[in-house]
């Protein structure tokens, strides 16, 4: 927890240094790249998180862009949260956090093809076009050399020129208006674009992560505190993994719970159990008892909420700043709340050790909850929703199938309600009732995180949305 708060950046470290409107110009650029990692769906979701800490880094470390370049600069950061798995400034332990808890699916529309989802050209065109697979790779390498410390170098990668791949997309550097060569053969970089823009933050000596090295400090020391916090950068846990942690908490108990009613129903007499008995023996070779078969995130409505809550929440520069732990904490307790749960159990206070009366967990909580009151985001709202619907859809047919407890996304353990318990000890009749129940309650939080995904305003308990079951 210690290290993934160490690794925030404060977006307020150059939006003062701004124009008025620098932090509304931040919230566009930022809900592009969340629109941007959702229509890639082979983009991590804790990706998203890393390419927002490298952007407000970069931001703070390099000259005010133009904002022409603003697009390209937010891409090229994507860019580099894509690939730090790769990179030896970024930690195996980084790869393993990621690996530890299944990735939620982002969008239901097409995967993007091709064998190199870190191509120039495909980051050309995300934009548009707008931009030159030359100017992806010249502001990649600004930024990465910016993180690690070191001048920000002028021009991209020894190879990028002789690189193959389609012919270049005419841009703003190289368009009708572009200036003609000079008499030596070489076309000076025009105002505004990539290349003068990483002349000038070359000419401005930029060392943008380091904290340290004044007057009389040790160059070798200074570019080594540089290269650490680069390393924290890309590998520190975001507020996604922490979500992971909670969500793989909450399997757990879901799994015990299911192996606790399997066994009750083995215990009584055959004659007054068998329907309930064969229930919960189809539920347990489903599912397993451990939580390794578990529904993913996105298939649990107040999970579903919170992985949203904690996207917006970037769009936002003193939440983006906030500490990820307690952040993705605030998120649940906020979707859990809204769905007429417990907001912060006991055995979620076992993962992430907050009180519910924290002083800092009750803050997050109220911002993200005012976030969602006032932020438009109408694109990425319903890009989400999309999400949510498919996912919603999945799990009512889930419910209308079979007696399955562990597929009643309204269940909640420990909290009373209809849980397996209750259906493992009742006859057939009634077991159908309680299925339902679980069928009905389901729908109802489902059809409520939609109605909080869709459109911008207060959470609050028992609105409806545009989910249907079939």
């Amino acid at each position: 927890m210690e290290t993934a708060t160490c690794a925030q950046v404060d977006p307020s470290l150059y939006l003062a240094r701004g124009d008025a409107g620098a932090a509304e110009t931040r919230a566009v650029l930022v809900e592009w790249m969340l629109e941007v990692c959702h229509v890639w769906t082979d983009v991590d979701g804790a990706t998203t998180f890393h390419a927002v800490r490298i952007l407000d880094a970069a931001l703070a470390a390099l000259p005010s862009p133009p904002k022409n370049l603003l697009q390209l600069l937010g891409v090229c950061c994507l860019r580099v949260a894509m690939g730090r798995k790769s990179s030896p400034a970024a930690p195996q332990q980084a790869q393993a956090q990621e690996q530890a808890q299944p990735s939620e699916p982002q969008s239901h529309g097409p995967a993007e093809a091709g064998p190199d989802p870190l191509a120039p050209a495909r980051f050309v065109d995300i934009c548009a076009g707008i931009y030159l697979e030359a100017d992806v790779e010249r502001m990649t390498a600004l930024i990465w050399n910016t993180l690690n410390g070191g001048t920000p170098s002028t021009a991209g990668p020894a190879d990028s020129s002789s690189a193959p791949g389609p012919a270049p997309v005419p841009g703003p550097e190289a368009g009708p208006g572009a200036p003609a060569a000079a008499a030596d053969g070489v076309t000076p970089p025009p105002a505004n674009s990539a290349a003068s823009f990483a002349a000038t933050a070359a000419a401005s000596g930029c060392c943008g992560c380091s904290d340290g090295g004044g007057e009389g400090g040790s160059a070798a020391a200074t570019a080594a505190e540089s290269r650490a916090r680069a390393a924290r950068l890309l590998s520190a846990p975001t507020a996604r993994h922490f979500l992971r942690a909670l969500w793989a908490a909450e399997a757990e108990a879901l799994a015990e719970a299911r192996t606790t009613a399997a066994h009750r129903a083995e215990s009584k007499p055959h004659a007054q159990d068998t329907a309930a008995s064969g229930h919960a023996a189809s539920a347990a070779a489903a599912h397993g008892p451990g939580p390794a078969k578990a529904r993913p995130p996105s298939a649990v409505p107040e999970m579903q909420l919170a992985s949203f809550l904690l996207q917006l929440a970037l769009l936002r520069p003193t939440l983006s700043a906030a500490p990820p732990a307690q952040l993705a904490a605030a998120a649940v307790a906020a979707a859990r709340g809204v769905l007429g749960r417990e907001p912060w159990p006991e055995r979620l206070q076992r993962v992430i050790p907050l009180a519910p009366c924290d002083p800092l967990l009750v803050r997050l909580a109220g911002e993200l909850l005012e976030a969602q009151e006032s932020l438009e985001a109408h694109h990425f709202r319903a890009l989400f929703a999309s999400s949510v619907e498919a996912e919603a859809a999945a799990a009512l047919l889930g419910l209308e199938q079979g007696p399955d407890p562990s597929a009643g996304a309204g269940e909640s353990v420990g909290e009373g309600g209809s849980g397996e318990e209750g259906a493992v000890e009742t006859g057939e009749g009634a077991g159908e009732a309680q299925q339902r129940v679980r069928r009905m309650e389901a729908l109802e939080a489902w059809e409520h995180v939609m109605a909080c995904v869709s459109c911008m305003g207060p959470l609050k308990r028992g609105e409806r949305g545009a989910v249907r079951g079939g």
